[in-house]
């Protein structure tokens, strides 16, 4: 079996930042707008929390979305520190997702609420983190971390050409097996569409090709228009020909069995 590599956006990605964000102060009358945030997990899952007043408490929602069916996670949720929920979830049809919801006491003052679930088989981890306050609103600006990362990466693509010369060369390789194996049009850059259009054919070969060892997700709407459902390649220097060759030949036995 080849080893799973990096196939997909997002496998490389630093852990989840917090994102602060508040909600107006209640009223009787007033809408109820959770406070929510959102990001990537450590090998491609996505976090979603939320937090929202209910009655006298405050509900916290935590969704875990990893498109794999029958995965089972170890979650706790923490508010301030405090200890509101712990379970075990399993990823369940069909979107290979789990749902955790807890009330804890609405504060006055910052609520930091933090979530971490891990996955024992896949050794994936999620830290997903919100603030919520009560009395006003304040939105971040980006992270300075983000500064620093896009001035190193444009560092490296001009310090470094011979990486986007072996990428290059990835890519091209990619392209000339997809259109001899699968027919497929190049698309002629490290994002690869294949077009299945059908939503459960889709999954099913996403399913077939992570069975594999290859981490290529479906991708339905509504992300993409209806009837246009497909799995997305994303090519990276984290992997080979070998590798390539391998993820083809098994790409061509799951689009001939679904």
């Amino acid at each position: 079996m080849v080893n799973k590599k990096s196939w997909t956006v997002g496998m490389m990605v630093p852990l989840a930042v917090a994102t602060m964000v508040a909600t107006a102060p209640a009223a009787s009358a007033a809408k109820v707008i959770p406070t929510v945030a959102s990001g990537p997990c450590s090998a491609g899952s996505l976090w979603t929390v939320k937090a929202k007043p209910d009655n006298s408490g405050m509900e916290i929602e935590l969704q875990i979305d990893s498109n794999v069916i029958g995965q089972t996670w170890n979650v706790r949720v923490t508010d301030n520190e405090e200890l509101v929920a712990e379970d075990t979830k399993v990823t369940l049809a069909p979107s290979g997702s789990f749902t955790v919801r807890a009330l804890t006491a609405d504060r006055v003052g910052v609520d930091h609420i933090e979530a971490l679930a891990t996955n024992p088989g896949t050794n994936e981890t999620c830290i997903a983190q919100v603030n919520r306050c009560r009395p006003f609103i304040y939105a971040t600006a980006p992270s300075p971390l983000m500064a620093v990362a896009a001035r190193e990466a444009l560092a490296i693509l001009s310090d470094e050409p011979e990486r986007r010369t072996r990428l290059n060369d990835i890519v091209a390789f990619a392209g000339r097996q997809l259109a001899e194996r699968c027919g497929v049009t190049p698309s002629g850059s490290q994002i690869q569409p294949i077009v299945i259009g059908d939503v459960n054919r889709t999954m099913a070969a996403a399913a077939a090709l992570q069975t594999g060892g290859f981490d290529i997700r479906g991708i339905r709407p509504p992300t993409v228009p209806e009837g246009t459902s497909r799995l997305r390649i994303s090519l990276t220097l984290n992997v080979d020909e070998t590798a390539i060759s391998a993820m083809i030949e098994a790409l061509v036995e799951a689009l001939a069995q679904i």
